[in-house]
């Protein structure tokens, strides 16, 4: 059996033992897990990494997600817990990482790469204080991570109809302000849907490789943001959404 195939067998095994796969917040992670395992893969072959352990990284990013959902019926970290420290807890302190049969020598990069994920920003100074010498070598893992899984979310949100849980007018200025900064925007339990296209849009930006950026649609994304939201907008958040879409490109494209 192939490397990735075997991968795939257990981290399959694992979830449909394990979680209810008929409930859609479950197939999903699943399906995403899956997706972002073949992009690792395929962004690795591009920029010079190993496939295989990108495959790794990119199965086991979300493993967390699957308890996550079941014991809290949320994906929010603020309302749970933060799931890229627990999918690392749960793969190495656990042992969860032994089925999969995964080189020892792979474990430094597999542990911060799917550690640093989720997190605003990769701890550059944790991983070069714990890897040393290795350490330029599992940042660029952390970064094709990072990479794919955007590319997914951001693929996810071009076909969703359904927006998000934001409700409510107006926008939260920190928001607006950090995606015009090209930073990951911070939104808390009580977002308006501005706030969260907001935050949606900031996933294009902090993207590590060209060879990602490359793959993103960005006309059928913007397009997507205006469709799912044109019923949920008043006039005025409607042309304040607009008028930021064309910041936005003109960020990315300036």
């Amino acid at each position: 059996m192939k490397f990735e195939e075997k991968l795939k067998k257990v981290f399959t095994d694992y979830v449909f033992e394990n979680y209810i796969m008929e409930c859609p917040e479950i197939a999903l992670k699943y399906y995403h897990s899956l997706r972002v395992a073949r992009v690792c893969r395929d962004l690795a072959s591009e920029v010079g990494l190993n496939e295989r352990k990108a495959y790794a990284v990119g199965l086991l990013h979300d493993i967390a997600r699957f308890r996550q959902f079941t014991d809290y019926a949320t994906f929010q970290d603020l309302n749970s817990f933060d799931h890229g420290q627990r999918a690392v807890d749960m793969l190495f302190e656990e042992g969860l990482i032994k089925p999969f049969d995964i080189p020892k020598n792979w474990y430094p990069a597999v542990y911060f790469s799917i550690k640093n994920h989720n997190k605003k920003e990769i701890d550059f100074d944790e991983i070069e204080k714990q890897c040393g010498v290795c350490s330029s070598e599992i940042i660029s893992y952390s970064k094709l991570i990072r990479d794919a899984d955007k590319i997914d979310i951001i693929f996810q949100l071009c076909s969703m109809p359904k927006l998000t849980n934001g409700s409510g007018s107006g926008y939260n200025k920190k928001c607006l302000k950090e995606l015009l900064d090209k930073q990951s925007v911070t939104i808390k339990s009580d977002r308006s849907v501005l706030d969260v296209v907001f935050a949606q849009m900031g996933l294009l930006f902090n993207i590590y490789y060209k060879e990602s950026f490359d793959k993103i649609d960005l006309d059928k994304f913007f397009e997507s943001r205006i469709k799912f939201t044109q019923n949920k907008l008043n006039e005025n958040d409607m042309k304040i959404l607009e008028t930021t879409i064309g910041k936005v490109r003109f960020l990315l494209e300036g």
